[in-house]
């Protein structure tokens, strides 16, 4: 289903698209949702065959989840300086240190009837309070609105993030 998203001046379209998302997903019955940006792959760990897998695995753990934080694992330039022909996976092989600032962002794959809002950050998202927001592992996080771990958890899944690619894609696109 395609959906052609308005984008009005002054206004940043990505959380009220993500609030309609959220909204439609509830009308189809979709029980998770996850919002990653197209520079952003699913790593799982060996072990973790699906999310299905991994879900079962943290519902295990917590019966009441209602939201997954999935720390970021960010990749630079890997010194390329102009962008080449193959995929970003084989051309970006560095990546910053797991406990780096950057990495404490997440992604939330959110269980929709646990859903209010999106909050005010692509990160963190509004949801009951008789759900638990868990990080990878599944501990409780305490101020999941932030968008923000307290530590980067890459355990179970985590979110390989290639925001900087060649140093010319990023002085392009970026600065």
């Amino acid at each position: 289903k395609k959906i052609v998203w308005p984008t009005r001046e002054g206004v940043k379209p990505q959380l009220p698209a993500y609030n309609h998302m959220a909204n439609l997903a509830k009308q189809d019955n979709v029980e998770w949702l996850l919002f990653i940006d197209a520079d952003e792959f699913i790593v799982l760990d060996k072990g973790i065959d699906d999310f299905d897998s991994y879900i079962k695995l943290i519902e295990s753990r917590v019966s009441n989840v209602g939201a997954i934080a999935i720390n970021w694992a960010v990749f630079g330039s890997s010194n390329i300086i102009i962008r080449n022909d193959n995929n970003v996976i084989e051309s970006f092989d560095y990546r910053m240190e797991k406990d780096t600032n950057i990495n404490r962002h997440y992604k939330t794959l959110l269980k929709i009837n646990s859903y209010i809002s999106t909050g005010g950050t692509p990160h963190g998202f509004e949801i009951k309070s008789e759900s638990a927001y868990v990080d990878s592992k599944g501990d409780i996080l305490y101020s999941p609105l932030k968008g923000l771990s307290e530590k980067v958890v890459w355990d179970n899944i985590r979110i390989n993030h290639y925001m900087i690619k060649s140093k010319s894609e990023f002085s392009q696109k970026k600065m």
